[in-house]
């Protein structure tokens, strides 16, 4: 290479790097991961540099560039968690449940350590044993106590799991002996009796509001006031689990602002109609700085906003 294009080289990655960081620093995810972008075209091996592009394209919302970050990282050895959720959200998305299964274990020697993987992993396998059509999807949720019984919201799930295989009577019977001790049963089986709705069991879902109304005790819950909607399909399975997730992470003392985030990007990325999902992306924009793209996310909205928004 001559001189002058080396010099013209350099300069270029310089000048990417710098924009990058001040677009980190202003908190301008997309303008940082156009720089990132331009940058990995002229070093492409740069350390940490898939990284950064994976977490600014998550906090972009681009979930294209966020896949190819994730990929990249995958193929390289590196399996950090939030490539895993990228890459497991777009297999399914894809209806890849081969992809999806095999993402979803691919970290299964790092699951004991790590918080995120044993938050996702048994409700999103069930989902998609939904979409591989198993005949008993919701077995990993039946023995998730590890011979304990299983937390409520995780029997609760299994029971949505049942009605999207079509085993309405199973369903209703497992709902029927759960008993909802904590706010995150309490959210499930407000989804839960909105599907028994769904599938003309109104006795069931009527006896679980009523069950939820006891549990909740009057308190004002905004996230117990959005809309019901049911839950049929892996992809709004899989999105209803993890905004309960970016929910409830942005509930934990002390907890970063970022996680909440990404668990709301991935939920947002599977079902943009759940509210629940798009009520979790937009508290979690705001606890980042991030009130004007909260305020486009809610006028965006492909419905009407539910009167507790």
């Amino acid at each position: 290479m001559p001189a002058w294009a080396a010099r013209d080289a350099s300069g270029a990655v310089l000048n990417a790097m710098a924009q990058a960081r001040i677009a980190e620093e202003e908190n301008r995810p997309a303008a940082a991961l156009m720089a990132l972008t331009t940058l990995a075209s002229h070093a492409p091996t740069l350390p940490g540099l898939r990284g950064r592009m994976l977490e600014q394209a998550i906090e972009a919302g681009d979930l294209a560039a966020a896949r190819s970050a994730a990929a990249a990282l995958w193929q390289a050895g590196d399996l950090r968690f939030d490539a895993q959720l990228v890459l497991v959200v777009d297999a399914m998305r894809r209806s890849d449940w081969k992809g999806a299964q095999a993402y979803l274990d691919g970290r299964s020697g790092k699951t004991g350590a790590d918080l995120g993987a044993r938050l996702i992993h048994d409700s999103l396998d069930a989902w998609i044993a939904v979409g591989r059509r198993d005949a008993a999807a919701e077995a990993v949720l039946l023995r998730a106590g590890g011979g304990a019984r299983p937390e409520p919201a995780l029997l609760l799930e299994a029971a949505l799991v049942q009605l999207a295989r079509g085993r309405v009577q199973e369903a209703v019977e497992l709902s029927d002996a759960v008993t909802l001790t904590d706010r995150t049963s309490q959210l499930v089986a407000l989804r839960l009796a909105a599907t028994f709705d769904r599938v003309k069991q109104g006795a069931a879902a009527d006896r679980l509001r009523k069950r939820i109304t006891l549990a909740a005790g009057g308190r004002e819950d905004p996230a117990l006031m959005l809309p019901d909607r049911p839950v049929l399909t892996p992809r709004q399975g899989g999105a209803h689990w993890l905004a309960l997730i970016a929910d409830g992470m942005a509930r934990t003392p002390n907890s970063s602002a970022k996680v909440p985030l990404l668990f709301a990007r991935a939920a947002y990325w599977l079902d943009p109609d759940d509210w629940t999902a798009r009520a979790a992306l937009v508290e979690a924009l705001d606890r980042n700085e991030r009130g004007a793209d909260a305020l486009a996310l809610l006028d965006a909205g492909r419905q009407g906003l539910p009167p507790v928004l």
